[in-house]
């Protein structure tokens, strides 16, 4: 423990201190030492994803292969955003349909147009591909799904 702070009275032979005299001490913790710096990555959500597109506007449209990266990483934007606003109707017990599609896609598409034109059609592309992928992993998992209550 750190004993910081000051003596008031000076100390005397322990026989000699006269009960009115009286050191005292003030008790304090040491600071706590300071925090390192985490490397890991924050989560990926929605806002983020478009404020890194808009980040990187120069870079990704310098070139045509950036150009390409920039309408792959809009549709990842689109991955995340047709999750997320699947996940929260799902909770809410709404059943999920095209709206969530076409709300995802839309603000995919405009990120993507804040970088290039090519993006647009580019992350479209993506997304269309993407979203088959989706629907061919649900159904599958769907099937497995009803299988297994069959048999019980």
């Amino acid at each position: 423990m750190y004993f910081g702070g000051c003596v008031h009275h000076a100390l005397t032979a322990a026989s000699s201190i006269p009960p009115s005299l009286s050191i005292s001490l003030h008790l304090q913790s040491p600071p706590p030492p300071p925090l390192a710096p985490t490397k890991v990555a924050p989560p990926l959500n929605p806002s983020q994803s478009n404020g890194r597109v808009r980040e990187f506007h120069g870079k990704l449209a310098s070139s045509e292969l950036f150009t390409i990266l920039g309408g792959f990483t809009s549709s990842i934007l689109f991955l995340v955003l047709l999750t997320f606003i699947g996940n929260f109707q799902e909770s809410c017990g709404v059943r999920t349909g095209w709206g969530a599609v076409i709300l995802a896609e839309a603000v995919a598409l405009i990120a993507a147009g804040t970088v290039h034109r090519v993006c647009i059609t580019t992350c479209f592309l993506f997304s269309a591909a993407l979203l088959y992928e989706v629907n061919k992993i649900s159904g599958s998992a769907l099937s497995r799904s009803e299988s297994k209550t069959r048999r019980h």
